[in-house]
């Protein structure tokens, strides 16, 4: 998808006419919160919690994040995106020495926890040369580890005012540390081993860093303009599920930033998940609880009660948000991009020991199903979903079934990755009728591998791209517009969409009140 929010090229491959339509990618979740250590606003891809142990730190007992990852792969979540956030904070500095003088390091991201080190040496600078020297930068994996996890080298770099070589000039393109205050006269002093035994001579911090405070919804949303929090996830090509683990104290996030992460997740045609709070501790406390928060979107999806399991920190049993989880478990299911399996043919238990909280009593079960919550069942040791999962509001045709918001997501996604070849061609006769073939060769077959409840192909979708979908001002413009039509809840209710492609940027817009009497103009 192409990036138009981040300045630059962004290359994106698509297919050719006469390639069928893959189904797209249906299975990153992105979380957003607090992490040990690691890159601040920076979306980070990661494939395994060994992965986010690297970059992020391990778990921490003030990071509900890294818990919620840790299940997510646990429950079979495959790729995950990053976004670190923090509520102040402080970098660590390591002071080098040079001369009389000071030559300050900060780290480029924050907390109390990154283990850094520099090594200074003057090896292939030629003698007598007094300005240029020569810094290693190191991260390590903890504070008491010697494995180094990332490393810089800068070769011949110097301290000359005004010159491009200067350390602080270099260090702008440091993901580690950069110069803060003044760059000293004079080089920085080689780097002495502190005992016979060392192979190389390092500096470590000189002040720790800080933490910062708890995080607040404030800094889970950030800002759109300067792409931090949640909108750092504008920078990401594609993302499926959006996860806002609860605060450490428990509490799910408030109504603000569940109304901002619900209109990023509409932008995005992705699924929020967001947690009940710790203190709706049965399910009375939980039918009022949800009452009070008075949020409702059908890009959302809550699950209740909270999970119980082993605690890797303390090795004991504790209570968990489920979120994490959850989204490991929709990711599993929704691997290889056919989001349109019936429930049954879904795997619906979560692994790894895992137990509820409490068991939710029958009656106020169908309470919390009422409001769009999704309540988890136990059948002796097996965590079991419902066999129809729900939003936390009605979507387009007035239906909360999940399942049919992902097939449509799906498929216009798919349809509009699928058709981005167009974009190069004469946009004439010739080009409508080969992408028409190529949308409802894609639609032909998820319609046969279950995705519409519809028999008949009439009551199930239609494409539509001809002269009538073009105005002069279209074509005028190079645009190519497909009319895109599914019924993913019932029968002949079409909910319809229009792609609309250009060079460098493609739109999806949902088509309101086109009447048969249209349709059929269109298609005539």
């Amino acid at each position: 998808m192409p990036d138009r929010h981040t300045p630059g090229i962004l290359v994106e491959e698509s297919v050719a006419p006469e390639q069928a339509i893959e189904n797209a990618a249906a299975a990153i979740a992105a979380f957003v919160g607090r992490t040990l250590r690691g890159p601040l606003n920076l979306p980070t891809e990661i494939n395994s919690f060994r992965d986010f142990n690297e970059v992020f730190g391990s778990l921490w007992r003030s990071s509900p994040l890294s818990f919620s990852v840790e299940q997510y792969f646990l429950q079979g979540g495959r790729k995950a995106i990053i976004v670190r956030v923090i509520n102040g904070g402080g970098s660590a500095t390591i002071e080098i020495p040079c001369g009389k003088e000071i030559l300050t390091l900060e780290a480029r991201s924050p907390g109390a926890h990154e283990a850094l080190r520099v090594s200074i040496d003057y090896d292939n600078i030629e003698d007598g040369d007094e300005q240029l020297f020569n810094i290693v930068i190191q991260r390590l994996r903890d504070q008491h580890s010697t494995i180094v996890a990332d490393q810089e080298i800068y070769r011949c770099v110097g301290v000359k005012e005004n010159d491009s070589a200067n350390i602080a000039n270099v260090l702008l393109d440091s993901d580690l540390m950069r110069v803060i205050g003044d760059v000293p006269s004079q080089r920085p002093d080689r780097t002495v081993k502190n005992s016979a035994l060392a192979e190389v001579a390092y500096l470590g911090v000189s002040a720790k860093g800080s933490d910062g405070g708890e995080t607040t919804d404030y800094d889970l949303i950030g800002s759109a303009t300067e792409a931090t929090g949640m909108h750092a996830l504008q920078k990401v090509p594609c993302f499926n599920f959006l996860v806002l683990p609860a605060h450490a104290r428990g509490e799910g996030p408030g109504p603000v930033a569940l109304l901002a992460a619900a209109r990023l997740c509409r932008q995005r045609g992705a699924i929020l998940l967001t947690d009940p709070d710790a203190a709706w501790s049965n399910p009375a406390a939980a039918i009022a609880g949800f009452r009070r928060l008075n949020f409702a979107s059908d890009n959302a999806l809550m699950f209740y009660p909270w999970l119980r399991m082993i605690n890797r920190l303390t090795g004991k049993m504790e209570d968990f948000p489920p979120s994490g989880a959850m989204a490991g478990y929709l990711a599993r299911g929704s691997a290889d991009g056919k989001v349109w399996r019936k429930p049954e043919e879904t795997q619906v238990l979560l692994r790894g020991g895992i137990r509820l909280s409490q068991i939710v009593p029958d009656d106020q079960a169908v309470q919390l199903r009422a409001m769009g919550v999704n309540v988890l069942s136990q059948y002796g040791s097996l965590v079991q979903t419902g066999s129809e999962l729900m939003t936390l509001g009605p979507g387009p045709g007035g239906s909360r079934s999940l399942r049919a918001r992902q097939v449509l997501q799906q498929a216009i996604e798919s349809i509009r990755q699928g058709t981005r070849w167009i974009v190069f061609q004469k946009n004439d006769e010739d080009l409508w009728k080969k992408v028409r073939l190529q949308v409802e060769a894609y639609l032909a077959k998820i319609h046969r591998e279950g995705a519409f409840p519809a028999g008949k192909q009439s009551q199930a979708w239609f494409v539509l791209c001809g002269p009538k979908t073009h105005s002069e001002i279209d074509l005028a413009e190079g645009a190519l517009n497909i009319i895109v039509a599914l019924a993913p809840v019932k029968p002949g209710r079409f909910l319809i969409y229009r792609i609309r492609h250009l060079i460098g940027q493609s739109d999806v817009t949902r088509v309101i009140g086109l009447e048969l009497e249209s349709i059929n103009y269109l298609s005539g």
